[in-house]
């Protein structure tokens, strides 16, 4: 299993590539930033520089251009990213981040389209991205696993094709569960009338969201789990072929969700425990493959 979440480059494609990521488990503790107007004939406010600090003391060189105002976000020690949002478009235009002891770090101006990023165990390693005058891309590398091993969890078998950009949406890690699933379904985006699963989006337990992984149409079914009485899954299928078609799953509170079409390959997924902890897979247009993440035991 890859160690970072896979998340989406948020920017354009202008600057010189960097790596930051903190050594031997290193962890981010401090984020510094700077936004302003952009650089070259832009006028747009936009993120211009960062920097990293890690928990072992180590510090990145600045990326970007120090100018402009100046933001910090320092972490305390065990506190844990629960949401990320980034905006984009040419350059990295704002960056927002929420922790769970209620910090926030908003940086940046107004412009670019709104990303929401996976944030895993809430454990920042560090960044990917590009920079020159101003912070051109960006992308966050957060941990699966911190405390947590990965024998703990049971990444089921993905139903679907091989299309689409790969997800991980899973944030055990730090105890935090889904509460509603979000699942839109309908016509598949290719246009040849397969009814499928367009799109999946968890909410969690502590209130904050998933991206969506697809295309959302306007048919949207929910599932919401009885976390007060610790409800579980029973059993669970997915069907698929070149796309993941449906998907049913009983709990043992007596209640099912089915949703999707008709066509596919049915596959029984081993629930582990029963505890549904999230979902990896692939989606673009379509939720092209899905894999449910319980606990194994």
């Amino acid at each position: 299993m890859e160690k970072f979440v896979p998340n989406k480059k948020v920017g354009g494609s202008g600057g010189k590539a960097f790596t930051a990521n903190g050594q031997n488990g290193a962890v981010v503790s401090k984020i510094e930033t700077w936004h302003g107007k952009a650089g070259g004939d832009h006028g747009s406010i936009v993120c211009r520089a960062i920097r990293i600090t890690w928990d072992n003391g180590g510090t990145s060189q600045i990326f970007g251009t120090q100018e402009g105002e100046r933001k910090t976000l320092e972490l305390k020690e065990q506190e844990r990213i629960k949401a990320m949002s980034l905006w984009g478009g040419d350059r990295v235009d704002r960056i927002k981040i929420l922790t769970d002891k209620d910090q926030e770090l908003d940086t940046g101006g107004t412009g670019g389209d709104h990303f929401t990023m996976d944030v895993g165990s809430g454990y920042l390693q560090g960044f990917s991205g590009a920079a020159a005058w101003d912070l051109d891309s960006v992308t966050p590398n957060f941990v699966k696993f911190k405390t947590l091993t990965e024998a703990a969890i049971q990444q089921g078998k993905p139903v679907g094709g091989t299309g689409g950009n790969p997800f991980w949406s899973c944030r055990a890690d730090s105890g935090v569960r889904p509460a509603v699933l979000n699942v839109s379904h309908g016509p598949n985006g290719g246009g040849d009338g397969w009814y499928v699963l367009r799109a999946i989006k968890i909410t969690w337990s502590d209130y904050t969201e998933s991206p969506w992984y697809g295309t959302p149409n306007s048919r949207i079914d929910k599932f919401y789990f009885d976390l007060g009485r610790g409800e579980k899954i029973l059993n669970m299928t997915l069907s698929g072929s070149g796309r993941t078609d449906r998907m049913k799953f009983t709990t043992d509170l007596g209640n099912t969700f089915a949703v999707g079409g008709t066509g596919g390959t049915e596959t029984i997924e081993n629930v582990g425990g029963g505890i549904l902890l999230g979902f990896a897979g692939k989606a673009a247009w379509d939720v092209d493959s899905l894999a449910p993440i319980f606990f194994s035991k």
